[in-house]
């Protein structure tokens, strides 16, 4: 068992890493002149800051997964020693089969890893909307990683109801932050005519502590692509730009096994 009493008494220092290498860099106090080097790279997810990632959907979700396994790991392993994430899956964008191949590269046991991870799904907005609000606070406990998938994706912003109703959502993560040490990634497709912005406009953008956009520029070749990661917002850092490659790897036959019961659902603790 990971002892959870490593994240309650010092916190790590540096942030909690993303895993995402350029993304890391552009959290970092010492970009960019650590952007080339992952080992003098120091910044990542700060401990009572909503972030928001805007931007391509299973790429953030692949962000997504990386920490809410890589989270669990022991501090002096990189991780928080989270014995509880909580994930709302507004998107469908997550794979437990591709989570317990992250948790077998880091070492863990994939069943105790996936049994960590509690999952909520909204399949509509009204759901998504009870879950943020009320679901998620009451789950929420000192050292737990919330993690909010798509957070705005059956958000329509047309209807001005909406809005009141994303106001609510702001309201169930602020509740989360009442019980610190918490770290909050929430994920969101562009707004329609903008670059940055998320779906849900200036409400969420002034809610957020940090906001990063990320956009595929440029495709290089059939497996090839520039990612551009923009730094719109951070209580300690101006805006930046920085870029990697993103390849996509060669589909590969899964393995299904047993192991991946585990993976729970939020109904499990109601």
């Amino acid at each position: 068992m990971i002892e959870s009493s490593n994240l309650l008494g010092e916190r790590p220092e540096p942030p909690f890493k993303t895993g995402t290498q350029a993304l890391d860099a552009l959290l970092s106090p010492g970009f960019p002149a650590d952007k080339g080097d992952p080992a003098k790279t120091t910044g990542g997810i700060l401990p009572g800051v909503v972030h928001v990632l805007v931007g391509p959907t299973w790429l953030l979700a692949r962000v997504l997964m990386h920490v809410a396994i890589s989270c669990q790991l022991p501090v002096d392993k990189g991780g928080l020693g989270c014995e509880r994430v909580i994930y709302g899956l507004f998107d469908n964008a997550t794979d437990p089969h591709d989570m317990a191949s992250e948790a077998r590269a880091l070492g863990m046991d994939p069943a105790v890893a996936l049994e960590r991870v509690v999952i909520a799904r909204g399949f509509n907005w009204d759901q998504s909307v009870e879950i943020v609000a009320k679901k998620v606070p009451e789950q929420a406990a000192p050292g737990s990683v919330v993690l909010l998938s798509g957070l705005t994706s059956q958000m329509e912003p047309a209807d001005p109801r909406s809005f009141e109703e994303l106001q609510e959502m702001i309201g169930g993560i602020k509740r989360c932050l009442e019980r610190p040490p918490i770290w909050v990634v929430a994920t969101s497709p562009v707004a329609q005519g903008s670059v940055f912005k998320p779906v849900g406009g200036n409400n969420l953008l002034h809610f957020a502590g940090c906001i990063v956009a990320v956009t595929r520029r440029q495709q290089q070749s059939a497996t090839t692509t520039i990612v551009e990661y923009r730094l719109v917002k951070h209580p300690q850092a101006p805006e930046r730009v920085t870029k990697e490659f993103f390849v996509k790897e060669p589909a590969r036959k899964r393995k299904r096994k047993g192991e991946l019961s585990a993976f729970r659902t939020l109904e499990d603790f109601l």
